[in-house]
């Protein structure tokens, strides 16, 4: 089916971008190898692997060759194995590796703040921009 998709994706100008779950990296990274109709990525959330009791970093050097989008979000693991969305640089994600592993990778995609919880979620994407300025600036 991935296939299928990509390809008229290919046709049509467009990339799928597969969003994870709880999938391991290294699954992801067999089922992108395994799709050779057309381009095919993955949209990488760093929350998602943090709320899946996976290492981003890890995730992020396995992956890094098939990143189509990346979005910007953090969270924290939950004691009954599940997790919580907080905002950025509150939760689990290594922000500084992270970053330095988008230079080590030489990617140069689209990053895109979200916050899809909390009280202020406007407020909470300028305060996480500015974070990872401050972040990026050492």
């Amino acid at each position: 089916v991935l296939n299928d998709i990509c390809r008229h994706g290919n046709h049509v100008g467009a990339t799928l971008a597969v969003t994870p779950t709880s999938d391991s990296a290294t699954v992801l990274q067999r089922v992108m190898r395994d799709v050779r109709e057309g381009p095919i990525g993955v949209h990488f959330d760093p929350a998602v692997f943090v709320m899946s009791g996976q290492s981003v970093g890890d995730a992020m050097r396995t992956l890094h060759d098939v990143l189509a989008h990346i979005q910007i979000r953090d969270a924290v693991r939950d004691i009954d194995g599940s997790g919580q969305e907080v905002p950025v640089g509150r939760g689990e994600v290594d922000w500084e590796e992270f970053l330095a592993l988008l230079e080590e990778t030489a990617y140069r995609g689209w990053l895109t703040v979200d916050r899809t919880r909390g009280d202020d979620p406007a407020g909470d994407v300028t305060r996480a921009i500015q974070y990872l300025n401050e972040v990026a600036q050492g």
